[in-house]
């Protein structure tokens, strides 16, 4: 039984200093033949000329790797420039047709018309040639304007911002707003169309 407990003890201390000897860090080293490896910290790029991704966006683990410089040149483009159907741009405006004259506040519309069997009419865009069908338009206080330019083959329109200066008398223009009880009709966002 002596012998026992003193094997076990034997055991447990062996088993401590080997524990204690590969944990342990005595100060001394293994002399190397190469220099220490030095590496550029996480936040630096990398000497290369390659450019160290941000941190991952938590919700989708993927790299954000644009600068501010470019999230706001992006957010300049969307506000300016954005691709839709062109078909369902025109058919979502509420007024279509050409400019026969342009004023400060607003400009004269000479609409285009569209009979039972689908036929188009356009509109007459010469102030002497026209009827009593013409639409006054004013502008809302804070009116948008706009360029679609429409690509025929592929369906799209490209808008881009423009401004009450790009009307002009003829310009074909889609326009999206209400009828007021005067008649006149406000207008909210004014589109000039150009195919192409």
């Amino acid at each position: 039984m002596k012998h026992t407990k003193f094997a076990t003890g034997m055991a447990v201390l062996l088993c401590v200093i080997s524990l204690a000897g590969c944990g342990g860090d005595t100060g001394a080293q293994a002399p190397s033949d190469t220099a220490p490896e030095q590496t550029a910290p996480p936040s630096a790029p990398a000497e290369t000329g390659q450019d160290v991704p941000d941190a991952a966006d938590p919700e989708t683990d993927v790299p954000n790797t644009t600068t501010p410089e470019q999230e706001s040149s992006a957010d300049d483009s969307a506000a300016t420039d954005a691709t839709e159907d062109a078909d369902a741009l025109l058919e979502s405006a509420d007024l279509s047709g050409n400019v026969v004259t342009v004023s400060d506040d607003g400009f004269v519309l000479s609409p285009q018309t569209e009979s039972e069997d689908g036929t188009v009419t356009m509109a007459v865009a010469d102030a002497a040639e026209a009827d009593n069908s013409n639409v006054s338009v004013v502008y809302q206080e804070n009116c948008r304007f706009q360029t679609a330019r429409i690509d025929t083959s592929t369906g799209t329109a490209s808008c881009t911002d423009a401004s009450a200066g790009d009307l002009k008398s003829q310009s074909s223009v889609i326009v999206f707003g209400e009828y007021q009880e005067s008649g006149e009709f406000l207008a909210e966002r004014v589109v000039v169309t150009v195919y192409g």
